[in-house]
């Protein structure tokens, strides 16, 4: 069957909306790492400052952030944290972004929280960004539903490539992340998006990775119970950071003084911090690459992982702009120190498996806060270009996932989504338009095998399209789904969410 029903399948359009997505959303992304990068600077000159004059000013500067943030995020609600739920949210129908109040907002509150020392990332930013952007230019070209999500997936992914400057974790983000499924189309307008958003930040921005260090030597097996052991020492952090993320929430939301002044306190408190540990200010990454070349006394490094730790919860919990996808892959460095220094001392394993050990508890505690492995093996491998790692990294993954799986703790992007639901949407609601869901049927889910008339689709939801082995057939009630199947269900923007939650039962394998 030879036809081409939906536009969005034209693979001139993919190839040319990936582009431009990814020059547009990248290269704002990169444009807000740049930014980023000269707050810290300027923040270090701030806080160098000793003199009573450079204090008050300090002060002063503080204050006057804390309410622009203020300001901003009741100028565009759903630019506060991280930005990741909410994209996942606008692709659900869910709510729908301000766009342009969001990125400016997102830009210039990420900027400010950057300057006081707040311990937030930039990289869910740099992604809702993306998304944002993506979808002004959706709008301006006139693309349907369909398309303006599929774009909006593209943006996000093109973000994260700009932060991380890792455009493979830009298109699985995508995939484990936002979608948590997949299409040929989705992953070629990401890739195409993450592609052009790393060649901006390379060779236009000359950006580099955000960790610099490298793995000198292969850990041999004979060391590979060590990372069976800080897979799982990592996940038990990782899930403990999962709590402490809401419960910061909930500290900040029960503090008994006005919204204005709650968020001058969180920004004061960062100068406090300042003043007696300025490495648990900011995103983190310097605070590792100092670590992995002039390693601390274990005292000081266990002070400062349970000082960012907290501050991260802190800073999160009070909704400005900025992420925790950076701080959790520096306190799973930290995590990966400790232990270093903890088996060294034993003479359990040489000095010089120090780095593998920090990219091992990286990519263990990525997984079990976010709960995507394969994201999580593919983003380190970027940062430190060794594919010689990956067998460790893929067993470091595989032990945090169990390990948290087995503790019952949520993916917290998951569990930040469900909190945003609860508490009500907070841009333009989703309308009715016209939108198509995709997804493909799992060898062992519960759809396979099953006849279409038996799946009781939700209301205002109809499968229009079931592609197999190249052909696209047009569905029957008696039509059985086999696994490997890509199907396209016709609804609306405002029933996406029900949708998928309907099908969740169905599409899970990993029923153990």
């Amino acid at each position: 069957m030879d036809r081409k029903p939906f536009q969005h399948r034209d693979k001139a359009f993919l190839l040319l909306d990936g582009l431009l997505v990814g020059a547009l959303s990248g290269g704002v992304a990169v444009f807000y790492r740049y930014i980023l990068g000269i707050m810290e600077d300027w923040r270090h000159l701030l806080f160098e400052w000793t003199s009573m004059g450079g204090l008050v000013f300090l002060i002063a500067a503080a204050v006057l952030s804390a309410i622009i943030v203020i300001r901003l995020l009741k100028w565009a609600p759903l630019s506060g944290g991280s930005g990741i739920p909410q994209v996942q949210g606008e692709i659900l129908g869910i709510f729908r972004m301000s766009a342009f109040p969001v990125a400016v907002s997102k830009i210039i509150g990420g900027s400010l929280a950057t300057l006081i020392g707040l311990a937030l990332g930039r990289e869910g930013p740099s992604i809702q960004i993306g998304a944002a952007m993506a979808k002004i230019f959706s709008k301006g070209v006139q693309r349907d539903k369909t398309k303006e999500k599929l774009l909006i997936t593209a943006g996000a992914a093109a973000g994260l490539s700009a932060a991380f400057s890792a455009p493979l974790a830009g298109v699985l983000f995508s995939v484990e992340e936002i979608h948590k499924n997949t299409s040929k189309a989705m992953i070629a307008v990401t890739l195409t998006a993450s592609i052009v958003a790393d060649y901006i930040a390379a060779y236009v921005f000359k950006l580099t990775p955000v960790f610099s260090f490298t793995i000198t030597e292969l850990l041999p097996l004979k060391y590979y119970g060590h990372i069976i052991a800080l897979g799982a020492i990592t996940a038990v952090v990782g899930v403990l950071f999962c709590k402490g993320i809401v419960l910061g929430q909930r500290f900040y939301q029960r503090l008994p003084i006005p919204v204005h002044f709650r968020m001058i306190f969180v920004f004061l408190t960062a100068v406090l911090i300042g003043h007696f540990l300025p490495d648990i200010l900011g995103g983190g990454h310097h605070v590792i690459e100092n670590l992995e070349s002039n390693p601390e006394a274990v005292q000081y490094i266990a002070l400062l992982l349970a000082g960012r730790f907290l501050f991260t919860c802190f800073s999160f919990g009070s909704g400005v702009q900025g992420g925790i996808f950076l701080p959790i892959l520096v306190i799973g460095g930290i995590v990966g120190i400790l232990y270093h220094r903890f088996i060294l001392s034993l003479g359990l394993i040489p000095d010089y498996y120090l780095a593998n050990m920090i990219v091992l508890s990286m990519t263990a505690i990525l997984t079990a806060v976010v709960r995507a492995p394969i994201l999580s093996i593919i983003l380190v491998l970027e940062m430190n270009g060794n594919l010689n790692q990956m067998l460790g990294l893929c067993m470091a993954s595989s032990v945090a996932y169990f390990v948290s799986e087995f503790l019952k703790e949520k993916p917290i992007y998951e569990t930040l989504l469900q909190r945003m639901i609860e508490k009500g949407p907070e841009g333009e609601e989703a309308t009715y338009e016209s939108t198509i869901f995709e997804t493909i049927v799992p060898h062992g889910s519960k759809l396979e095998n099953k006849r279409i008339k038996d799946i009781g689709l939700p209301e205002n939801c109809l499968l229009i399209e079931i592609k197999r082995g190249g052909e696209l057939y047009i569905p029957k009630g008696k039509m059985v789904l086999q696994g490997g199947d890509e199907i396209a269900i016709l609804t609306t923007d405002y029933d996406v969410y029900t949708l998928r939650e309907s099908l969740r039962e169905y599409l899970a394998v990993d029923q153990y």
